[in-house]
């Protein structure tokens, strides 16, 4: 059986209590305080099942991961279309950086020796 029509088939495939298998995202996270990155996806008809077809999988690998993860995909709430629009950057960020200030230690002593002032630098 070709691997599209096994997927074809796992997908309509009816559990024992009825229910049709759905796709699970499988997330592994590698270090304790590490970010969970997503792997792969199974057809499972349940939120355990997923669970336990992943911890079987990453079994038959070298390396083990510190945790895993289980969403089913039609939980994932996306952004619609039109408001990915708010996520365009109009205006420059630059401020935000450490590079656009720089400049100011060195302005600032232009600027002292410009007024004559001779009051303490600010500290840093």
């Amino acid at each position: 059986m070709s691997e599209e029509r096994a997927q074809t088939a796992a997908t309509t495939a009816s559990t024992p209590a009825g229910g049709a298998f759905e796709p699970y995202l499988v997330f592994k996270q590698m270090e304790h305080r590490g970010p969970m990155e997503s792997e792969y996806t199974v057809l499972a008809p349940n939120a355990e099942m997923a669970l336990a077809m992943a911890q079987e999988n990453f079994m038959r690998r070298q390396e083990a991961p510190y945790n895993l993860m289980v969403v089913r995909e039609r939980d994932i709430v996306r952004l619609p279309e039109e408001l990915r629009q708010a996520l365009v950057r109009t205006m420059p960020r630059d401020y935000r950086s450490v590079p656009a200030y720089a400049h100011v230690a060195r302005r600032w002593q232009e600027l002292k020796l410009a007024t004559g002032d001779d009051a303490p630098a600010p500290r840093r």
